[in-house]
């Protein structure tokens, strides 16, 4: 039987003996990190904590439960990674994050750094640059009119203008890609996905690449990196962390963002009214924006580790215990959003996981949503329809789905 068509009193097949229901599935399947809706919903029903032997976690699928711990970093710690492998198992190819994978007191320093470098002033200059990305990009989308969006606009408009204003040297930044995909996979399980990707990542020479580029001298003296290396010039961080800082912001913003956009455009393609609707008035395209995320956010989910013995919605758990939110599922618990499966623009309030919530949450969001409103915005206000013309390439990892290509047709105003 089809696990997608099976009831959930089939799934839920015993109770663990932390009282947890156990949901025996891999959520890590193609097919469940394609078309993870009806999984989640069945996961939801099994309770507010699951148990997933597959993994050997836990797993939450219920908003206001996966809110309470994304908030309380005490109770449940970022400090041993974020997937469901202890982020030392893999911290030889992926440098944990100082910014996701650190709790306080380390976490305030990092966190201030990334705080006090999107000033305003910094903002203003970004969206300076993202704007002439958008336009020269946008543009030369409108005119051969028939284009893989994914590749021709909204992974080199992101990719481009992170780098840009970091001051990522112009060159190879493709590895930006294959870093991200290897990023993505190493916190999940150590599979096909996982393998592929570090051998990819060996061939291309990316993690030299990356160390490489990321190297005060490298960096342009003028760019965001700069101020992050002025703090290791006061003695706040050490050069060492200033390269990971970089390497930490550049990458988290380049990967969410991208595929977060991706799979946006995959929604007005399904829901053509939606682009109506936002090609009459892009100036919804903030709006719009905040309804990806919550319909069909890329990140999958996120893991903390249980900080002490505890009790969560009734279900025992030991210090050690690693529990997974998952933000997809959340974002669709009716309990929270009415007609949750409903892809509606004009959706308000829209109190999304997507960027998680408390310390631990996207430092980065601001820019996200920046850029999602400048190309969103600018396509709304130039092309009347988005059409398909031709069949999407899947794009699968341990963290996120969503499409590595995505051939469309644009019809112009």
């Amino acid at each position: 039987m089809n696990m997608m068509e099976t009831d959930i009193h089939d799934i839920v097949e015993e109770r663990h003996f932390s009282g947890a229901p156990i949901v025996d599935v891999d959520l890590y399947s193609d097919e469940a990190m394609l078309n993870p809706v009806p999984l989640h919903r069945r996961i939801r029903e099994a309770g507010p904590v699951v148990w997933i032997p597959s993994t050997g976690t836990f797993y939450v699928a219920h908003w206001a439960t996966g809110r309470k711990i994304f908030q309380s970093w005490q109770d449940f710690s970022s400090a041993r990674g974020i997937g469901i492998r202890d982020a030392a198992e893999y911290s030889r190819t992926r440098t944990p994050s100082l910014l996701l994978e650190t709790d306080p007191p380390e976490h305030d320093k990092y966190r201030s750094i990334i705080s006090r470098l999107l000033s305003p002033a910094a903002m203003k200059r970004m969206r300076i640059e993202f704007e002439e990305r958008a336009e020269e990009l946008v543009s030369k989308a409108i005119e051969k009119r028939f284009v893989d969006l994914a590749n021709d606009v909204i992974s080199p408009f992101v990719i481009n203008g992170m780098a840009n204003s970091i001051g990522l040297p112009k060159d190879n930044r493709e590895q930006l890609l294959i870093y991200g995909e290897l990023t993505l996979n190493l916190p999940g399980p150590p599979n096909a996905r996982t393998q592929q990707s570090l051998d990819r990542a060996r061939d291309a020479g990316t993690l030299e690449w990356v160390a490489q580029s990321m190297r005060r001298e490298a960096l342009a003296p003028d760019g965001l990196a700069a101020e992050i290396f002025k703090s290791a010039d006061t003695g706040a961080i050490t050069e060492g962390e200033a390269e990971l800082l970089t390497r930490i912001f550049l990458s988290a913003s380049v990967d969410s963002t991208t595929y977060s956009l991706i799979n946006g455009i995959r929604n007005f393609l399904d829901h053509p009214d939606q682009w109506s609707l936002l090609h009459d008035d892009p100036s919804r395209a903030r709006d719009a924006f905040e309804e990806i995320l919550r319909y069909n956010v890329s990140v999958q989910v996120l893991h903390r580790v249980v900080a002490h013995d505890m009790e969560l919605e009734g279900v025992r758990l030991k210090t050690g215990d690693r529990i997974g939110v998952g933000m997809r599922a959340a974002n669709r618990d009716p309990e929270k959003f009415p007609d949750p499966d409903r892809f509606d623009i004009a959706r308000k309030p829209n109190g999304h996981l997507a960027f998680g919530v408390g310390i631990h949450g996207c430092a980065g969001q601001m820019v996200s949503r920046m850029e999602a409103d400048i190309l969103l915005g600018m396509l709304a206000d130039r092309v009347a329809k988005i059409l398909p013309a031709g069949e999407p390439e899947p794009f699968i990892t341990n963290a996120i789905s969503s499409w590595r290509t995505l051939p469309v047709e644009l019809v112009p105003r």
